[in-house]
């Protein structure tokens, strides 16, 4: 991180910085283009209320296997 930059668990997303937006998700089954993870970690950052321009990147970050 760099200085002044703040981060914020639980508050935006799961992880949130200044320039990130993660979600972290623990699955046990693929992670596939129909998977629920996939499309509400979507439909999260779509939201209305979700401002994507706040930030560098999205980054999902799951244990499930592609």
């Amino acid at each position: 991180m760099k200085e002044n930059e703040s981060i914020f668990i639980e508050e935006y997303g799961d992880i949130t910085t200044s320039s990130e937006q993660i979600e972290v998700k623990k699955y046990e089954d693929n992670l596939t283009d129909r998977h629920p993870n996939f499309w509400n970690t979507l439909s999260n950052w779509y939201n209305p209320d979700f401002d994507i321009y706040n930030y560098d990147s999205l980054v999902l970050l799951t244990t499930q296997e592609i």
